[in-house]
Parts: structure tokens; sequence; C-alpha cells
């Protein structure tokens, strides 16, 4: 059979397939739209993922507490209210822990556009949930969090009654899963599903080594989701003996819109949140000390330069500069999207789902490489005390 009379028999099969099932069925596949996201609003955490969120698709986020999770989400929502006016989301706090109106308004949430579900038993959660998303109205579902789920089985025994209720759980969201995974493409809204990590139970540690983690209520939430990201605590931010903040590590461990395994390190601040200038100063911060790029030199302890390929240099002295003098000369835009492929040609060379990091390989590895090369006493923790007042 020719190609010629493939295409004609295909037409006629299509045309009885969309008669029947209803139209856009099936398309041919040069019809088929590029992948829309939801950003974040934090410029390394959107390029690892390849642009945001998803549009109709699930999402994972998971990590230990305060790392961070769902204050992500929660901007990602305001991030999104400003962009877009038609934007809606919906926020089921399964946890009943520590949403409050107010820090959602801090961050920027206009809350007359962001509704709220209460938390109740698994199964009418996940019911409403899928009622919710048959409206269409929302953009983005955040569930936080799915080892919060309490099946009606688990809230009818004692406390201390035995029995694998975690099973009850790990059954019920397989099945959700799948249900919502059909629902949410055509409306194209994304649920997130906020996931958090225990101590293996019954894992051997060896001395000196991180406790094992697993995330509970088994596999399918990471079976279903297109894009799974993972954060971590890092070093705390202080001012004096008080902690301001902390740095936080991320890693896009699945990825099937993008290039999986892109990772980095960002700041979030106490009451705050992440901020997008000191997230892209980071990021940035990080390509001049791991020499990612020819664009990028570190000069000494306080100085950089970034040479623009188009024959352009910027003197940058002082860490707390890198953004402004890259704006003083219109280059910040330049400087970021050469640190984006930096960024992208290193999740190419990482093998799905490897942790593994070759410390010769500094500049391949721009954000985590410099963060392991430079000791803590070094760059990352300098006062600056050398470097020029900011004009």
């Amino acid at each position: 059979m020719t190609l010629e009379e493939k295409r004609k028999l295909r037409e006629k099969m299509m045309k009885d397939i969309n008669k029947e099932f209803g139209a856009g069925s099936v398309i041919t596949g040069d019809k088929l739209g590029d992948q829309e996201f939801y950003p974040t609003g934090v410029p390394s955490i959107d390029n690892a993922l390849g642009g945001g969120l998803a549009k109709g698709r699930m999402f994972s986020i998971y990590g230990e507490p305060s790392a961070g999770k769902s204050t992500l989400m929660l901007q990602a929502i305001a991030h999104n209210q400003k962009i877009d006016p038609d934007f809606m989301a919906l926020y089921v706090d399964q946890e009943n822990a520590g949403f409050t109106k107010k820090y959602a308004q801090t961050l920027g949430i206009d809350m007359t556009r962001m509704d709220y579900m209460a938390a109740d038993l698994a199964e009418k959660t996940t019911t409403e949930m899928r009622k919710m998303i048959e409206t269409g109205i929302y953009n983005l579902i955040i569930l936080d969090s799915t080892n919060a789920l309490v099946p009606e089985g688990e809230m009818e025994k004692a406390v201390s009654a035995t029995g694998n209720t975690m099973a009850e759980v790990a059954r019920l969201l397989s099945k959700w899963c799948k249900q919502t995974c059909l629902q949410i493409a055509k409306p194209k809204t994304t649920v997130v599903c906020i996931e958090q990590t225990r101590e293996k139970p019954g894992a051997i540690t060896m001395p000196g080594a991180p406790a094992p983690v697993a995330i509970g209520c088994g596999k399918a939430v990471g079976f279903y989701c297109s894009q799974r990201l993972e954060l971590k605590k890092g070093k705390p931010i202080k001012d004096g003996d008080t902690q301001t903040g902390q740095y936080v590590r991320f890693k896009c461990v699945k990825n099937k819109v993008d290039i999986p395994n892109i990772k980095g390190e960002t700041i979030m601040t106490n009451g705050i949140g992440f901020d997008p200038d000191r997230d892209a100063e980071e990021f940035l911060l990080q390509m001049f000390i791991a020499q990612a790029d020819p664009a990028f030199v570190q000069v000494s302890k306080v100085k950089w330069e970034f040479r623009n390929p188009n024959g352009a240099v910027v003197e940058i002295k002082g860490k707390g500069n890198i953004l402004q003098s890259l704006k003083d000369a219109n280059m910040l835009q330049d400087a970021i999207e050469i640190a984006k492929k930096c960024a992208t040609a290193q999740g190419k060379k990482n093998k799905s789902g490897s942790e593994e990091y070759d410390a010769g390989n500094v500049a391949a590895d721009a954000y985590e490489g410099a963060k392991e090369i430079v000791t803590e006493d070094d760059v990352l923790d300098e006062d600056m005390k050398d470097a020029e007042p900011k004009v």
C-alpha cells in the first residue's frame, strides 16, 4: 500500500470515527498544538520544568517538611492571576495544618479568584474534586497533600487499631489518577499533588549517610503525573542569630513534556516566599562561579565579567550587583538565556533518575557543581567586605 493510498484510507477512517464518537476524537499529528504551561514565577524552577506546570496534566511536587512545596504552589497561583485576569484556582487543604488567608494574601493571591476546600474523608475529597474538574472553571487545582488523605475505613477505627490504611489510600489514588488524567486534558486544568517524604521504615543506613526516604500512599501519582519536582532544604540564611530564609535545592526528576533531571538551587525568604529577583541573581551567580559558559567569567571572589557573544563586556563588582549591572547594560535577558541553555545542556547529559555528580566536570553542572566545589566560608558566605558599594 502506497503512502497516497494510506492517506486516502486514513481520511475516510477519521471521518467515520469522528462522526461516531464526536469531532476531534482522532486528528493528524501535524494538528497537535505545542505544550502550554502555567509558570510558577520562579525563573530557575520554570526553566527546569521546561516552562512551568504543564497545562492539562498532573504534576507532583514532593520533599521534606518546610522545603517550600505549598509556598511555591501558592505563589504559582498568585503569578498566574497577575498575568491572566481569567485565571481561577482551587486549593484543597487536606492537611488542615498550615494554610491561612493572611499568608496567601501576603504571597499576592487574589482570594476572589481562588476557592478553598477544607479537609474531609478521602473518598469525599476525590469525588468532589472530580466534579469540580468537570465544570472547567479552574485552571489549577492543588491537593495538599496526598499523604493526609484519610479513608473512611481509617476514620472508623480506633487510634490504637492496627491495619494497613496506607494501602487503602494507595488503591484509592490509583483509581482517582486514572479518572483525573482523562478529565483534565480537554479543559487544560493542571492538577498538582503535593507529597511528603518520610524516612523509609526498616532501611539500613550506613554511618554518616543520609537516611533513605520514601513517598507514602503508593506509586500511582508518580506514574500518572507528567512532571515531578523534588525540593530539599539547603543551607539556612541568617541575619545574626536569626534565620531569615534558606536555600532550596530542586530537581525535575520526571518530565514528559521537556528535558528531565535539570536541577538547581534557589532562595526562599521567611514570610515572603521565593523572590524571582533573588532567584535570578542566584541562578546567574552559580553560572559565574562554575564558569558554565565562556560568557560567564569569575575574575576574583567579588568580581565577575559577563562577556556577551556580540562582543560587549559587563563588569560586576559584588554578587549583590549582578542583576542591576546587567540591567543597566541591557544584557540581563541575554545572560539568562545563555544560563538556561547551560542548564538544559546539563539535563541532556544526565541519565534519567540519576543523582550522580562528576566533581571534575564543574562547568557542565553549573548549578550543583558550584555549591559542592566552593566551600562554605568562600564566595557564597563572603560578607563582601572588599566589594565596592553599590552606586
